[in-house]
Protein backbone atom coordinates (compact mmCIF):
# COMPACT_ATOMS: atom_id res chain seq x y z
CA UNK A 1 0.00 0.00 0.00
CA UNK A 2 1.33 3.28 -0.84
CA UNK A 3 1.94 5.85 2.03
CA UNK A 4 -1.05 7.98 1.87
CA UNK A 5 -3.12 5.47 0.86
CA UNK A 6 -1.90 3.66 4.49
CA UNK A 7 -2.46 7.02 6.05
CA UNK A 8 -6.32 7.00 4.78
CA UNK A 9 -6.89 3.18 5.54
CA UNK A 10 -5.39 3.91 9.37
CA UNK A 11 -7.98 6.87 9.72
CA UNK A 12 -10.44 4.37 8.69
CA UNK A 13 -9.75 2.13 11.45
CA UNK A 14 -9.07 4.40 13.71
CA UNK A 15 -12.73 5.75 12.97
CA UNK A 16 -14.46 2.42 12.95
CA UNK A 17 -12.77 1.56 16.46
CA UNK A 18 -14.55 5.19 17.94
CA UNK A 19 -17.61 3.87 16.31
CA UNK A 20 -17.44 0.60 18.64
CA UNK A 21 -16.54 -1.64 15.64
CA UNK A 22 -13.83 -4.01 17.32
CA UNK A 23 -12.39 -7.88 17.26
CA UNK A 24 -11.76 -7.97 20.82
CA UNK A 25 -14.56 -9.49 22.56
CA UNK A 26 -14.50 -6.69 25.78
CA UNK A 27 -14.85 -3.47 25.48
CA UNK A 28 -11.14 -2.83 25.84
CA UNK A 29 -11.36 1.04 24.99
CA UNK A 30 -13.96 2.02 28.11
CA UNK A 31 -11.79 4.23 29.99
CA UNK A 32 -11.80 7.53 28.77
CA UNK A 33 -8.46 7.81 29.11
CA UNK A 34 -7.48 5.65 25.81
CA UNK A 35 -8.42 6.37 22.45
CA UNK A 36 -8.57 3.37 19.94
CA UNK A 37 -5.51 3.23 17.12
CA UNK A 38 -7.44 0.67 15.58
CA UNK A 39 -10.84 -1.96 15.55
CA UNK A 40 -8.48 -4.72 15.36
CA UNK A 41 -5.72 -6.74 15.88
CA UNK A 42 -7.24 -9.33 18.59
CA UNK A 43 -8.16 -11.91 16.44
CA UNK A 44 -7.87 -9.95 12.53
CA UNK A 45 -6.04 -7.92 10.79
CA UNK A 46 -6.12 -6.62 7.05
CA UNK A 47 -4.20 -8.62 4.13
CA UNK A 48 -4.03 -9.02 0.75
CA UNK A 49 -5.75 -11.76 -0.91
CA UNK A 50 -4.58 -11.49 -5.02
CA UNK A 51 -6.18 -14.81 -5.78
CA UNK A 52 -9.39 -14.08 -3.86
CA UNK A 53 -10.72 -9.93 -5.34
CA UNK A 54 -7.69 -8.31 -2.86
CA UNK A 55 -7.83 -6.85 0.16
CA UNK A 56 -9.65 -8.87 3.09
CA UNK A 57 -9.65 -9.69 6.77
CA UNK A 58 -7.37 -12.57 8.21
CA UNK A 59 -7.01 -14.34 11.31
CA UNK A 60 -3.91 -13.40 13.49
CA UNK A 61 -4.43 -16.17 15.84
CA UNK A 62 -6.68 -19.84 16.09
CA UNK A 63 -10.62 -18.67 16.39
CA UNK A 64 -12.40 -21.22 17.63
CA UNK A 65 -16.03 -22.56 16.35
CA UNK A 66 -19.08 -20.03 17.35
CA UNK A 67 -16.62 -17.58 18.79
CA UNK A 68 -17.45 -13.95 18.44
CA UNK A 69 -14.50 -12.13 16.24
CA UNK A 70 -16.31 -8.93 14.85
CA UNK A 71 -18.41 -6.87 16.76
CA UNK A 72 -20.49 -4.18 15.32
CA UNK A 73 -22.75 -2.12 16.32
CA UNK A 74 -26.15 -2.17 14.70
CA UNK A 75 -26.28 2.03 14.54
CA UNK A 76 -23.34 1.81 12.55
CA UNK A 77 -24.60 -0.76 9.58
CA UNK A 78 -25.98 0.47 6.53
CA UNK A 79 -29.07 -0.36 6.36
CA UNK A 80 -32.37 -0.14 4.56
CA UNK A 81 -33.87 2.12 8.04
CA UNK A 82 -30.33 3.98 7.98
CA UNK A 83 -30.29 4.96 4.60
CA UNK A 84 -33.96 5.45 4.18
CA UNK A 85 -33.18 8.28 7.08
CA UNK A 86 -32.42 10.75 4.06
CA UNK A 87 -35.40 12.33 2.68
CA UNK A 88 -34.43 12.58 -0.63
CA UNK A 89 -33.38 9.17 -1.23
CA UNK A 90 -36.66 7.50 1.07
CA UNK A 91 -38.59 9.22 -1.23
CA UNK A 92 -36.90 8.34 -4.34
CA UNK A 93 -36.84 4.84 -2.94
CA UNK A 94 -40.44 4.66 -2.18
CA UNK A 95 -41.36 5.94 -5.46
CA UNK A 96 -44.12 3.29 -7.42
CA UNK A 97 -42.29 3.92 -10.39
CA UNK A 98 -39.28 2.32 -8.86
CA UNK A 99 -41.03 -0.32 -7.40
CA UNK A 100 -39.48 -2.88 -9.91
CA UNK A 101 -36.20 -2.87 -8.11
CA UNK A 102 -34.39 -5.42 -6.47
CA UNK A 103 -33.10 -4.99 -3.23
CA UNK A 104 -29.92 -5.23 -4.76
CA UNK A 105 -30.54 -2.39 -7.10
CA UNK A 106 -31.84 -0.42 -4.56
CA UNK A 107 -28.56 -0.96 -2.16
CA UNK A 108 -27.00 0.10 -5.27
CA UNK A 109 -28.67 3.18 -5.86
CA UNK A 110 -28.42 3.66 -1.63
CA UNK A 111 -24.42 3.55 -2.68
CA UNK A 112 -23.99 5.74 -5.23
CA UNK A 113 -26.47 8.20 -3.43
CA UNK A 114 -24.33 7.79 -0.48
CA UNK A 115 -21.23 8.18 -2.64
CA UNK A 116 -22.72 11.18 -4.57
CA UNK A 117 -22.46 13.17 -1.01
CA UNK A 118 -18.31 13.00 -0.60
CA UNK A 119 -17.25 14.03 2.84
CA UNK A 120 -21.01 15.20 3.98
CA UNK A 121 -22.03 11.18 3.93
CA UNK A 122 -21.54 9.88 7.60
CA UNK A 123 -20.43 6.73 5.98
CA UNK A 124 -17.97 8.36 3.77
CA UNK A 125 -14.68 7.22 5.63
CA UNK A 126 -16.08 3.74 5.20
CA UNK A 127 -17.04 4.05 1.01
CA UNK A 128 -13.58 5.03 0.32
CA UNK A 129 -12.43 1.53 0.89
CA UNK A 130 -14.92 0.14 -1.12
CA UNK A 131 -13.77 -1.52 -4.12
CA UNK A 132 -13.95 0.46 -7.59
CA UNK A 133 -14.51 -2.45 -9.49
CA UNK A 134 -14.96 -6.28 -8.87
CA UNK A 135 -13.51 -8.63 -11.62
CA UNK A 136 -14.26 -11.45 -9.09
CA UNK A 137 -16.95 -14.21 -10.15
CA UNK A 138 -18.59 -14.60 -6.74
CA UNK A 139 -19.77 -11.14 -7.25
CA UNK A 140 -21.38 -11.84 -10.78
CA UNK A 141 -25.10 -13.29 -10.55
CA UNK A 142 -26.11 -16.00 -12.59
Amino acid sequence: MEDAEQEGFERFLKWAANLGISDCPTNRFSSALKTPTSCLGHSLTVSHFPDAGGRGLAAVRDIKKGELVLRVPKSVLITRDSLLKDEKLCSFVNNSTYSSLSPTQILTVCLLYEMGKGKSSWWYPYLMHLPRSYDVLASFSG
